[in-house]
């Protein structure tokens, strides 16, 4: 009897311990208990070095030098902004001088902006229709949403939690160029959304002009250009 019993004990741990269901790690447990490890998820920008991230100075230096170039030959401020830029950012790089750092965002915004308003009177001139200048009004429209970004991102510093959304957090720079050119674009993801009444009302603004750019002041252009080449 002794040796049926055991015999038969051991048949009923074996089978409920196969049958037992591995338990799920979730965050939830995982912070009622400590000590249960926590659950990791390698994002895919984590594979990439810092200096990859639009907010770096290289990323901006990019931006910059791109936009510098689409307007070199029509305004030569832009130019010399991006000059100092350069400086400013190689000597707060070499000295680490910690007003440098202002200096230089104030330099590249408004290259960004003198960038911008020199493509679209460049696009929008009188005379002939060609493809440079429609590409110009392009360029001014790529401009406009990176310049609305870097406005959220400052109306987040001056009014914390203008914006919310599935992340919590501050709104940085490369987050914030993101949630423009989802506005521009009226795509409207919903990770990040405006909460206050100034962040509500710029959104408007840049989704509204945004579209009717598109349609009525490039595809304008578009419809003289084509009229100019059947001619």
């Amino acid at each position: 009897m002794s040796f049926a019993s055991a015999s038969a004990r051991e048949r009923f741990t074996s089978t409920s311990t196969i049958s037992r269901p591995t338990p799920r790690i979730t965050s939830a447990n995982a912070d009622a208990d400590p000590t249960m490890p926590q659950p990791t998820m390698p994002t895919f920008m984590a594979r990439f070095p810092p200096g990859y991230l639009p907010s770096s100075p290289r990323a901006r230096a990019l931006n910059l030098l791109a936009a510098v170039a689409s307007v070199a030959h029509e305004m030569r401020a832009p130019l010399v902004l991006g000059i100092g830029f350069v400086i400013t950012r190689t000597l707060l790089a070499a000295l680490g001088i910690p007003g440098m750092l202002r200096v230089s965002e104030g330099l590249w915004v408004t290259a960004i902006v003198l960038a911008t308003v020199t493509s679209v009177r460049h696009a929008f001139r009188p005379g002939v229709v060609n493809a440079e200048r429609i590409l110009a009004a392009l360029d001014a429209y790529l401009l406009a949403g990176l310049l609305f970004g870097v406005a959220y991102w400052m109306l987040d510093r001056a009014w914390p939690a203008s914006f919310g959304g599935a992340t919590p957090g501050k709104l940085g720079l490369p987050r914030a160029i993101y949630f423009s050119f989802v506005t521009i674009a009226t795509l409207g993801y919903g990770d990040v959304v405006p909460i206050s009444e100034p962040a509500r009302g710029l959104a408007i603004v840049e989704g509204v002009s945004g579209q009717m750019y598109l349609a009525v002041l490039v595809a304008r252009l578009v419809s003289l250009y084509s009229q100019q080449r059947e001619d």
